[in-house]
């Protein structure tokens, strides 16, 4: 339990686990506040830091506690044992936790996060079934390199969040035409044929020489959401 513990009771190395793990103090505030140690001390820290490493518990471990649902008062010595057990046993799970806050960019709320895992999952089946419903081949120029190839939503993803994982609202791709459909160089018109924007010019137009939308084998284009697109993309000043 550390080389310092025995000087000291059961209850003020209780109320040190507590202050690092729950609530994220320092060894030296620790020290200050809870053993009244002088800044002076040559083992500013160590003492602190010595009983923490006692129950196997790290600089990577401050504050890891603070999240978890448990009456923080009426924690026992007991207890807390326990909850520092139960740490080491979900310690990877922890770390997998503190990652997915890094690489998920959203509101750092916890529903937000599900929800976004939820809708990554969604939007990765739909690329898959509506690359299959256009024989995974982009709909303006036939390209079959999957790996170059999107599922392009007509009403954007952030304007729709009802329609987003609908396949009416999405089209098969390629980088570059989805990129110049995102952008609102082009759109369909009622009838599925290809019409452009006033940003379109003659060289973006001659890449669209002698194409025509191949439509899908089912959930073809929702006319309404063709026409939102022309008007609120294409249309964008």
């Amino acid at each position: 339990m550390g080389r310092y513990a025995k000087n000291y009771t059961e209850q003020q190395i209780l109320n040190i686990v507590k202050s690092y793990l729950i609530d994220g103090k320092s060894y030296r505030k620790i020290e200050r506040e809870l053993l009244n140690k002088p800044v002076t001390s040559k083992v500013y820290g160590y003492i602190a830091m010595d009983i923490l490493k006692g129950f196997g518990i790290y600089a990577d471990k401050k504050g890891i506690l603070k999240d978890l649902d448990f009456e923080r008062e009426l924690l026992t010595y007991e207890s807390l044992i326990s909850k520092i057990k139960y740490l080491r046993e979900n310690e990877k799970r922890f770390k997998e936790e503190e990652k997915e806050k890094y690489t998920i960019i959203i509101e750092n709320t916890v529903t937000e996060i599900k929800t976004e895992i939820t809708q990554r999952i969604g939007q990765d089946k739909l690329r898959k079934a509506v690359l299959n419903n256009y024989n995974n081949k982009c709909a303006i120029c036939g390209l079959s390199h999957t790996d170059l190839l999107n599922c392009s939503h007509i009403v954007p993803w952030s304007m729709d969040e009802s329609n987003r994982l609908n396949p009416e609202n999405a089209i098969c791709l390629c980088a570059m035409h989805d990129r110049l459909f995102d952008r609102g160089y082009f759109s369909l018109d009622e009838n599925y044929d290809i019409v452009f924007s006033d940003k379109a010019d003659a060289e973006i137009k001659k890449m669209f020489s002698n194409t025509t939308f191949r439509q899908p084998k089912q959930a073809k284009p929702n006319i309404e959401f063709l026409k939102i697109h022309y008007e609120e993309i294409c249309n964008k000043k």
